[in-house]
């Protein structure tokens, strides 16, 4: 996919580039060319946040995150199926620290529910993403177990 099919701004070409070659590096070398294009996707959705989370922290930490975050709703992790890989063979080939990238991930999915905002963001977090052909938007409150304590502290206070 090319930058203008992502709509990726500008400001973050550059950065998001080079989190998307370090996606699709991995991806090819150790998984499929779906896994590629979803983490494409998803790294363009968090550059067109204002301000973008990708502008910070290192570029390998981002790249393991979004696709420890697409294996969550994957089901990259379950030896059952195809790909496959453990959290910790994950980290270990993208040169992370597993606590890092998981963390990094549910980040990301609380950025990915399309707020900038993290009172509004809370109450949809991790929901509202397109993943390997469903949507989460219909998964049940348990699928926000995954965000981050913060996160989920916001939820239950609007609740």
């Amino acid at each position: 996919m090319t930058a203008d099919s992502l709509r990726i701004p500008t400001t973050m070409l550059d950065r998001a580039r080079a989190i998307i070659e370090v996606t699709d590096a991995a991806c090819e070398e150790h998984l499929d060319a779906e896994y590629g294009r979803l983490a494409q996707r998803l790294i363009a959705r968090l550059a067109r946040n204002r301000p973008s989370p990708l502008a910070r922290d290192d570029v390998r930490i981002w790249a393991a995150g979004v696709i420890h975050a697409l294996g969550q709703v994957n089901f990259l992790f379950d030896r059952t199926q195809t790909p496959h890989l453990t959290a910790d063979e994950l980290a270990e080939r993208l040169g992370v620290v597993k606590t890092t990238m998981a963390n990094k991930a549910g980040l990301i999915n609380c950025f990915a529910s399309g707020s900038s905002s993290p009172r509004s963001r809370a109450s949809r977090c991790s929901s509202n993403i397109r993943w390997r052909g469903w949507s989460r938007s219909t998964a049940s409150s348990s699928m926000h177990a995954a965000c981050p304590q913060t996160c989920r502290a916001r939820r239950d206070a609007a609740a």
